[in-house]
């Protein structure tokens, strides 16, 4: 959010960016994370993060002044968004770990919210070992 913040306030241009501005003011940023301390996705539970509440007000402001889409928040994933996800990674042949395919899980678990015809970025951040 911040790189889309410089390319459109401050018109620093990112080299990896290629596309229209225009984009990047309806273009929503989702991230996830779990209170699960028993979650699969290990990685995203932290439950002492001063940054969570400070981050929201950004998020918000981001949002309100057009900065972002307005889906743009952290989500909480349901595990068993995530354990669908799994699945659909691992038949598939995904490399994957649970963190890094929890994007997946969030478009599964909020798929009635998104339209149809918009365009869907889903990173999945790699892998670690997983047993």
């Amino acid at each position: 959010m911040n790189i889309i913040k410089k390319e459109l306030e401050y018109k620093i241009n990112d080299p990896r960016f290629r596309g229209s501005v225009e984009v990047l003011h309806k273009t929503s940023v989702l991230g996830v994370t779990t209170t699960n301390p028993k979650s699969k996705a290990d990685k995203l539970y932290a439950p002492f993060l001063p940054f969570a509440n400070y981050s929201k007000q950004w998020i918000k402001f981001y949002r309100y002044t057009g900065l972002t889409g307005e889906m743009s928040q952290v989500y909480n994933l349901e595990e068993k968004y995530l354990d669908e996800a799994i699945k659909i990674a691992d038949v598939q042949q995904i490399n994957f770990e649970p963190s890094g395919i929890a994007g997946l899980g969030l478009l599964l678990q909020i798929k009635d919210k998104i339209p149809k015809e918009k365009k869907i970025l889903i990173v999945n951040t790699g892998k670690t070992k997983w047993l």
